[in-house]
């Protein structure tokens, strides 16, 4: 019988395939021939459809709520991990008002599934890459819950690095009591133009490195970090480092084995990161500057002149509308970046006040708006009520770290997942399928938590669906360049030269 879409969207080869609508069923039993992975058929008539037993189709009614939907479609999405399901609309669905949300709900859904592998495949193992360079520091030199009481009575500036800054930053040197500086990693050179020295520089991008930010020599104050930050930046500040965790598969383990997380955690950006680290010190206001979280005056600017990056330009198909501080609406291509950023501000201010000192950018719900006309007015209500931070204060000295018998308790355990990869490793060039081998690493929980997005990236790929085991070959390599990193960082964090003869240098001689 011949039949005719409307609609054909995806790989042709797809294992899978999500249709919508009416379809006969000899169709529907010809579909379930081409596409062995499964089908999700989203259809109104629910009954009478005995054929689709033992045949691989599920059915969803388009009427459900759009949770359930989407919950139906990651489930479905996740069987093949490699191709993404191709998706067929049936003519019956211009005739049904239940389908009017449908499709655009499953292309939504599909697109964001593939953005997300996507970026998982790429970045994951340069994530893990940063994870075990930075091991030594996060082990040795995490942020103290000490650091909790610093902005008692003062107030704290945070530093973007938006356009605004080249208006708003210079006003701040102007007789205001000297603030605690929380500076975004790209305002770095921003500061150093206009004369300011930041006491606290947040990187997390696992991407942006020093170089790109700063001038040689200009790295001040204590740099916050998180384990995936590009290892340029402990390299730059050495012992004035200190790390902040994060949702990070390999802490997960750490954690419950005894090293505990800080009790501020990393975000997914340094802006947001930034904010909450201001907040964790508890000031009595805090102030905010370059955070515009939109388009500049043209729609590719990000970055403020004098933070030598505006030559880096964003070029996104599309903008969102979203609430502007000086106009009703202004555009952005970092809607995630804004609702992140406005959720957390609105938290924030039911402790303390923030001002976005700005003459543009977007909304931060819950903040005071305050114009750099204006400047002069905030700065006599600090002088009057807020003390200027005390930049010798010991407590800066500290940090949160495992010492003595417990930091060579870690360092076993890290050496003895060390030697079970080596023992697979082994296997595999022995012969063993790497498939296999692989899966004996995820069949154990610990080895699979302390690879972390390695195990991410790769364990997808172990599915039944995935037939082109050749794929999983440049994990194998992958795996022995991370254990390399593994056993270095256990070194770097200086146990005695008993331990590293006994547990890592023995196994080379």
């Amino acid at each position: 019988m011949s039949f005719s879409w409307i609609s054909t969207v995806g790989e042709p080869n797809a294992k899978l395939a999500i249709i919508i609508g009416e379809v006969a069923e000899d169709v529907m039993i010809e579909e379930s021939k081409n596409h062995t992975g499964g089908i999700l058929w989203i259809c109104e008539d629910m009954g009478g459809k005995k054929f689709l037993l033992a045949s691989g189709i599920q059915l969803v009614a388009p009427y459900n709520t759009d949770s359930v939907l989407c919950q139906r479609m990651t489930d479905f999405i996740a069987l093949d991990y490699q191709h993404l399901p191709v998706v067929k609309v049936s003519s019956s669905v211009p005739n049904s008002p239940h389908y009017d949300d449908v499709l655009p709900l499953v292309v939504s859904k599909i697109e964001t599934t593939a953005r997300a592998r996507r970026t998982r495949y790429a970045t994951g193992f340069d994530r893990q890459h940063q994870v075990f360079k930075n091991l030594p520091g996060y082990l040795l030199s995490r942020v103290p819950s000490e650091w909790s009481s610093l902005g008692k009575n003062s107030f704290v500036l945070v530093v973007g690095a938006g356009p605004s800054i080249d208006i708003t930053l210079p006003i701040f040197k102007k007789g205001f009591p000297r603030p605690i500086i929380v500076a975004c990693d790209s305002s770095l050179r921003a500061l150093m133009v206009a004369g300011i020295t930041p006491d606290f520089v947040v990187s997390m991008d696992p991407y942006k490195s020093f170089e790109s930010c700063s001038t040689d020599g200009f790295a001040p104050g204590i740099a916050i970090l998180s384990s995936q930050s590009h290892s340029s930046w402990a390299k730059q500040w050495g012992e004035q480092a200190r790390y902040m965790s994060g949702r990070v598969l390999t802490e997960d383990l750490l954690a419950k084995k005894g090293v505990s997380k800080t009790n501020i955690l990393a975000a997914n950006n340094a802006g947001l990161s930034a904010l909450a680290f201001a907040h964790f010190l508890n000031p009595a206001l805090i102030v905010t500057v370059g955070m515009d979280l939109c388009s500049g005056v043209h729609p590719s600017d990000r970055y403020a002149k004098n933070t030598g990056r505006c030559h880096i330009k964003v070029h996104a198909e599309h903008y969102h509308n979203i609430p502007g501080n000086y106009q009703k609406t202004v555009k952005t291509p970092f809607l995630s970046d804004w609702q992140e950023t406005t959720k957390l501000a609105s938290e924030i201010t039911i402790r303390r006040p923030i001002f976005n000192f700005t003459d543009r950018g977007a909304v931060l719900e819950g903040a005071t708006l305050v114009h750099p006309d204006d400047g002069p007015e905030l700065n006599k209500a600090m002088r009057d009520n807020i003390q200027p931070f005390e930049t010798k204060d010991e407590r800066l000295g500290l940090k949160k770290q495992v010492t003595g018998i417990g930091l060579e308790q870690i360092l076993s355990l890290l050496v003895s997942y060390c030697d079970q990869i080596w023992d697979l490793v082994d296997r595999y060039e022995k012969g063993i399928p790497v498939d296999e081998v692989l899966q004996d690493i995820f069949n154990d929980s610990d080895l699979t938590s302390i690879l972390g997005d390695f195990s991410f990236v790769v364990m997808p790929m172990l599915q039944p669906l995935v037939s082109e085991k050749e794929t999983l070959l440049p994990a194998v390599q992958a795996l022995k360049e991370f254990t390399y990193l593994l056993e270095d960082a256990i070194l770097k964090c200086s146990p005695t030269d008993e331990f590293s003869i006994n547990h890592i240098l023995a196994k080379n001689l």
